[in-house]
């Protein structure tokens, strides 16, 4: 369902943006004519719709992940949304998506503490997943933007203070 928002919701989401645990009072104060319990209402909406969600995004290399690599998973035929979601469950992915063909179908982001750990969780734990037949890793040496850092263009409108 495609949402549309006005420039309320729009300021709302940036301020939160910024900072996710930003009070409602406080977005009030920064928004002219909004009230704490317009902000709320409007949160808990944006919430529901699921057109926001928040939370805290780890910052793997400040816990002692200090690789982080991309993996491209060629599958079995008709496998990729089963590997998918394996890959998903395991404790060093970051991030999984599947396409729906060409030769790669599966990409997971993995982090590991060093090159030997990153090798072994490749070999011996992706690699031996039912499905896959063929994985092709490239290293990381760092993000400049990560997916807590994304807005949508009209979110980075002028009209937002």
């Amino acid at each position: 369902m495609n949402h549309k928002l006005d420039t309320t919701d729009r300021q709302i989401i940036q301020l939160l943006l910024k900072d996710g645990r930003m009070s409602n009072a406080e977005i009030a104060r920064k928004i002219q004519g909004a009230s704490e319990r317009l902000v709320r209402y409007r949160i808990e909406r944006l919430r529901k719709e699921k057109i926001i969600q928040i939370s805290a995004i780890v910052n793997p290399i400040a816990i002692g992940f200090s690789l982080i690599a991309d993996v491209w998973v060629e599958v079995e035929a008709g496998q990729a949304v089963k590997v998918a979601k394996k890959l998903a469950e395991l404790d060093r992915a970051r991030y999984v998506s599947f396409s729906t063909g060409g030769m790669k179908d599966v990409t997971v982001q993995i982090v590991a503490h060093d090159l030997e750990e990153m090798y072994e969780y490749i070999t011996e734990v992706i690699g031996n997943l039912p499905g896959v037949q063929k994985t092709q890793t490239m290293l990381i040496p760092g993000v400049l933007k990560d997916v807590g850092d994304w807005m949508p263009p009209e979110i980075l409108s002028k009209d937002i203070p």
